[in-house]
């Protein structure tokens, strides 16, 4: 008999959870700042860039906490989504490790936008400030194939009757599996990590937690059990 879980006693609200969580991240994400950082041009030159960061100082720890926040907020949607499908086995282990490497990444990235804030204020740190700004713009590409690995995994386990409606399931299948080539191919075409791939990646993910949240706000309850969840997601993969 399977032990009884706050989540098993709790579907309904479990599921809301999931819809706020999701709309959470959305708003976070779309504060003023937290969309990969504070940009500058790269036809700049040195004292123009110094002279920039100095305006900025103050938002730099305030940007890379909301960074921080933002990442965890989404790990947690994804994972309250394994507990909604009672994910088990390998896809669930490669959802909770790539999540938590997501979160890693994002909370890096913030300690790096405190030590920018701490280079900036030192007068004579022109070469740190500069190896900094560059390290928080390439901290923005480096997350991608894990969210992407995390989301594909998810989705494989919504595959369970009742889980998720059939086109919402597919879209994360989408948008998972486009985030976790899209670096690989970025790279191949410009041998950079910056392109047209970064924003579509973006749209596409805000588009799949958008959707799911709004789902699980409307109808937070779905008749799954995990004996359903573990022979659908089977199913799926056997085909």
């Amino acid at each position: 008999m399977e032990a009884s879980t706050w989540e098993s006693r709790h579907p309904a609200m479990l599921g809301r959870l999931v819809g706020v969580a999701g709309a959470a991240y959305v708003i976070l994400a779309l504060v003023p700042g937290s969309l990969g950082g504070p940009a500058y041009g790269t036809s700049m030159s040195t004292p123009q860039v110094i002279a920039w960061a100095s305006q900025h100082t103050r938002s730099f720890p305030v940007t890379g906490f909301i960074g921080g926040v933002s990442a965890s907020v989404l790990v947690l949607f994804v994972l309250m989504l394994v507990s909604v499908a009672r994910g088990r086995g390998l896809l669930k282990s490669v959802v909770v490790s790539s999540a938590a490497a997501f979160m890693a990444i994002d909370w890096v990235g913030t300690g790096v936008y405190y030590a920018l804030a701490d280079a900036v204020g030192r007068q004579q740190a022109t070469g740190g400030v500069l190896a900094l700004l560059s390290l928080v713009r390439s901290m923005t590409y480096a997350d991608g194939f894990v969210a992407g690995l995390a989301i594909l995994a998810l989705s494989l386990l919504q595959f369970a009757p009742r889980a998720l409606p059939r086109p919402l399931i597919w879209l994360g299948v989408l948008t998972g599996a486009y985030l976790v080539v899209s670096g690989a191919v970025q790279l191949a075409i410009s041998h950079s990590p910056a392109g047209a791939t970064g924003p579509i990646s973006v749209v596409l993910s805000f588009v799949w937690v958008l959707a799911v949240a709004a789902v699980m706000l409307v109808k937070p309850v779905r008749d799954t059990t995990p004996q359903q969840a573990a022979a659908g997601t089977e199913a799926f993969l056997a085909s």
